[in-house]
């Protein structure tokens, strides 16, 4: 019966695997082997590779490794004070979270990628440390891309004083708002218990309570990481685009990729239609600069490569040398 059941589990550990390899494999063909433009990005990365544009591009793809070393770092202060886990093992779940990532919508799969790397009893934990660890980054992004989008409405949209106003004014109090809720996570507990649907959810609930663990320090340190992760993510779009020859004065370029950051947050998508409405953001704010549109366009589709589509593929190899029935708790 033993055999049976080790053999049952090496038979589910491969159909998993295999069905996370196709899935990405489909991402793959359909983001970049039948994407319309492929051909056209390719070339016209191969025009820019000389001496000077090829500097700016190796820059961006070096410090890819160091904005998912920098979310690790992040992830890690919310993990642990109930499964301290080694950097190089977080590292090993960041990656497999954005494997996960890549073929789920809203970016859901993240969670269940990283408490792959957590011990069983932990994964509700895990999943509770990652909604925060990503509350961090959306408050940053969202706080810089308001004062980015307010620059970009001013110069280049033409609203008028009472419109400038609002924009203001809803942003500061939303921001604002989320702060708060921020720094008084841990109120939630109490406000959940009371929710009559939520109670039936014991086992989940009672996780819950990992909130109140978490100091206004702690939370503060990692909003700092969240901080230093977006200011390299916008160091590195800035890198593409001058690698595309795509080159606007430093503060209102920055003000452009805040707001670009700022409206891609804001707008969920299903995973297919992500790069496309990427794409289609970075067009209407790059094309105030008079700039070509395949310009526009190679340049987000580069910056997703290195980010995101890079990082899937180490994530890849991760998940084929785990035992993902065990991860679970179903295999001793």
């Amino acid at each position: 019966m033993e055999i049976k059941a080790i053999w049952g589990n090496r038979v589910i550990n491969t159909v998993i695997k295999f069905t996370v390899a196709l899935l990405f494999s489909w991402v793959i063909y359909h983001q970049v082997i039948n994407h319309e433009n492929v051909y056209d990005f390719n070339q016209l990365v191969l025009d820019r590779i000389n001496d000077r544009n090829i500097f700016w591009l190796i820059s961006a793809i070096v410090l890819m490794p160091l904005n998912w070393a920098l979310e690790t770092f992040k992830w890690m202060k919310f993990t642990r004070d109930f499964d301290p886990i080694g950097f190089f093992k977080a590292y090993r779940a960041v990656l497999t979270g954005v494997l996960f990532s890549v073929f789920t919508p809203n970016r859901i799969g993240e969670y269940g990628g990283r408490i792959l790397w957590l011990k069983p009893e932990n994964q509700w934990k895990g999943v509770i440390a990652t909604i925060l660890s990503s509350f961090c980054q959306i408050l940053i992004t969202l706080s810089f891309g308001i004062i980015g989008f307010l620059y970009f409405s001013y110069y280049f949209l033409d609203l008028n004083k009472i419109a400038m106003t609002s924009i203001f004014t809803f942003g500061v109090l939303f921001i604002l708002t989320l702060f708060f809720i921020f720094y008084n996570i841990d109120l939630l507990v109490p406000f959940a218990k009371k929710i009559q649907w939520i109670k039936r959810f014991n086992k989940v609930l009672k996780h819950l309570l990992i909130l109140t663990h978490y100091s206004s320090k702690e939370l503060s340190m990692a909003l700092l990481i969240a901080f230093f992760r977006y200011s390299l993510y916008c160091l590195q779009y800035f890198m593409v685009l001058m690698f595309f020859d795509i080159e606007p004065p430093f503060f209102t370029g920055l003000a452009c990729i805040a707001t670009f950051f700022f409206l891609q947050t804001s707008i969920p998508l299903p995973p297919m239609l992500g790069l496309v409405t990427r794409g289609e953001i970075a067009l209407q704010i790059w094309s105030h600069f008079n700039v070509n549109n395949m310009l526009i366009l190679a340049s987000t589709y580069t910056l997703w490569v290195i980010n995101v589509l890079l990082p899937s593929f180490i994530g890849l190899i991760f998940v084929i040398s785990i035992n993902i029935v065990k991860s679970l708790g179903y295999e001793k």
